[in-house]
């Protein structure tokens, strides 16, 4: 824990040095192979999903949020009420995001926003992507392919650091990946410590939990129901 903390303050290379570290302790606690085979097995289909989710999440409310200089007044209050609908005030000043909300919505904030600004292209992208269940589908199958690049250039990188090799801006754009998913590690296994599963079980339930959503995207009735549960 003290050592992924401290990366937030780290530059990218050492913050990976750090992150991947992690990574390899809890990967031998959960399995024989090595650090990258434990990402692949047991964290790209939770990398694909939390990328949906928090693309949704960030562009509606950027949508709903700083829209002031750029849509006309004519168009403010019903910004507002979207803005309420889909981040439901609750108690103590908080808000819940409600997904099924923006789901509606969003052909209708991608018509609000013009298409030449940076939220209105990607209101519309994202409208595109989430039009339909085989839509959705081909998003993720766009987004594991991703993550396979991404994973393949995090152990590049980190290779490179720990045998003295050649080294290049690319720690720039996978470093955030690493503490992302040396973070959802040490989730796992803290939450297997506490509920006495042992991290061995909790590991196997989230990938199967996670699988099982994966495999079920392409079959579903409609985007809402493949996105849940949130």
């Amino acid at each position: 824990m003290g050592w992924w903390q401290s990366t937030t303050d780290q530059p990218p290379l050492a913050s990976i040095v750090l992150d991947v570290r992690v990574l390899e302790l809890v990967a031998a606690r959960v399995t024989s192979g090595a650090w990258q085979d434990y990402l692949d097995s047991y964290h790209r289909d939770d990398w694909v999903r939390s990328r949906v989710i928090s693309t949704l999440i960030s562009a509606l409310f950027a949508a709903v949020n700083g829209y002031y200089d750029v849509i006309p007044p004519s168009e403010h209050a019903q910004l507002a009420g979207l803005e309420r609908t889909i981040f439901e005030p609750i108690p103590a000043g908080r808000h819940v995001f409600r997904a099924d909300r923006a789901l509606v919505a969003l052909p209708t904030l991608a018509t609000i926003w013009p298409i030449h600004d940076h939220v209105g292209r990607q209101l519309h992208t994202l409208a595109a992507h989430l039009s339909s269940p085989a839509a959705l589908e081909a998003w993720c199958q766009t987004l594991g392919d991703r993550w396979t690049r991404a994973r393949a250039r995090l152990q590049r990188i980190r290779n490179a650091l720990a045998h003295g090799g050649p080294l290049t801006q690319a720690a720039d754009t996978v470093h955030r990946l690493a503490h992302q998913r040396a973070g959802r590690a040490l989730s796992f296994t803290l939450e297997a410590l506490l509920d006495g599963r042992g991290a061995v079980k909790a590991h196997q339930d989230a990938r199967n939990h996670m699988t099982a959503w994966r495999n079920s995207v392409a079959g579903a009735a409609s985007v809402h129901d493949a996105l849940s549960p949130l």
